[in-house]
Order: structure tokens, then C-alpha cells, then sequence
């Protein structure tokens, strides 16, 4: 999907490069425009919790303002595990597997070639 804007660029830092950081949700470049649908992917709250979707309303050299549900937060670099990161990822879409565990209000699923032989 093509959106107008600048795309703003957030590379993670690891302190330690290992198996662990190449399997985390969270990536090492974290592309982003004002605009974009995004999902966090940690629990910081009661109230933000892990599969929550907001939209980004401004970007800032070290943090995001994402609109959750009519409520702004403004998200700083975050530790998750050994990876300094912002705690989103873009949302456009998802698939099953990743959405296990996950808290959606909303979803729309695609079913149309769940089943196979076998």
C-alpha cells in the first residue's frame, strides 16, 4: 500500500547480537509514516495491551504518537529483551499464527483457501 508522506526510520540497537534478537516480533528497522496502522506488541498498561491497533499521528526523532481508539499515547524507545525499539509493528495485515494470543477488537478474515487435500 502506497501512502503520501515521509517515511520516518527507527533502527533498533542491540547490545548483543544473538539468536534471540533475529527471532524477536519486534524488528530492527521499524519503517513509518504519519498515517500508518500500526499494532503494539508489548503490554504496557492495563489499557495497552499487546495486539492493540492505533494509527501513527506524529513522528519525533525518538518516539511515536499513535492514536489507540481516540486515546493519543505517545510511545518512547522501549527495552525488549537485548533490543532498544519502539514496541509497534505496521498492521496492514497479519496472519493466524500471528495473531494467536493477541487482543483484536476488529477483524477481518480471510477464509477462502483455509482448507487444503490432506
Amino acid at each position: 500500500m502506497e501512502m503520501d508522506g515521509v517515511s520516518k526510520c527507527y533502527q533498533s540497537i542491540d547490545e548483543d547480537v544473538n539468536k534471540l534478537c533475529s527471532k524477536m516480533c519486534v524488528p530492527k528497522l521499524l519503517h513509518l509514516k504519519i498515517g500508518c496502522l500500526v499494532m503494539l506488541v508489548k503490554n504496557i498498561s492495563s489499557a495497552l495491551v499487546n495486539g492493540l491497533q492505533g494509527k501513527v499521528v506524529a513522528i519525533k526523532a525518538y518516539s511515536v504518537t499513535v492514536d489507540f481508539e481516540n486515546d493519543l499515547v505517545h510511545i518512547d524507545i522501549k527495552i525488549v529483551a537485548i533490543r532498544h525499539q519502539i514496541p509497534l509493528i505496521l498492521s496492514f495485515s497479519i496472519t493466524i499464527h500471528k495473531a494467536q494470543g493477541l487482543t483484536l477488537d476488529r477483524v477481518e478474515v480471510d477464509a477462502s483457501n483455509i482448507f487444503s487435500p490432506g
